[in-house]
C-alpha cells in the first residue's frame, strides 16, 4: 500500500517478512515506516493530509478529491475517529479493496518470492 513496486522486490519482501517473523505486528511495521520517515519520503510530508493521498492513490489508482480526502482525514482528526498515522495505515491495509488489489488471494494460492 505504501510502495506497491516494492511487492516485486524480493529483498524488500524478505525485509518485510522477518520482521513479522521477530514478532511485529502490521501496526508495528507501519509505525517503524513512519519512524524512519520512509512514509513521510513517500508521500511528500509527514502531514495526515499526504499520507491519506498516498494511501489512496496506491490503493485506488487515482487521485482523491478534495470530499474524498476530507473523509480520509476525519478518521485522523477527530471527527469520525482518532487513528494514529500507523493506526489508519493498518485498517485500510485490512480492507478488501487494498487486499484485491495487492492480489492477496492469488499469494496464498502461489506464493511470493523473497529472499
Amino acid at each position: 500500500m505504501l510502495a506497491p513496486a516494492a511487492i516485486s522486490n524480493p529483498k524488500i519482501v524478505g525485509l518485510i517478512l522477518g520482521l513479522f517473523d521477530q514478532g511485529s505486528s502490521l501496526h508495528d511495521v507501519f509505525q517503524l515506516a513512519i519512524d524512519v520517515h520512509l512514509v513521510s519520503q513517500l508521500a511528500g510530508s509527514g502531514s495526515n493530509a499526504d499520507l491519506a493521498r498516498l494511501a489512496f492513490r496506491n490503493v485506488v489508482g487515482s487521485e482523491a478529491n478534495a470530499a474524498t480526502l476530507d473523509i480520509l482525514l476525519s478518521f485522523m482528526d477527530g471527527r469520525n475517529a482518532s487513528y494514529s498515522q500507523s493506526d489508519f495505515l493498518t485498517v485500510v491495509a485490512g480492507m478488501e479493496v487494498n487486499r484485491t488489489h495487492i492480489g492477496l488471494i492469488g499469494w496464498q494460492q502461489t506464493g511470493i518470492e523473497y529472499t
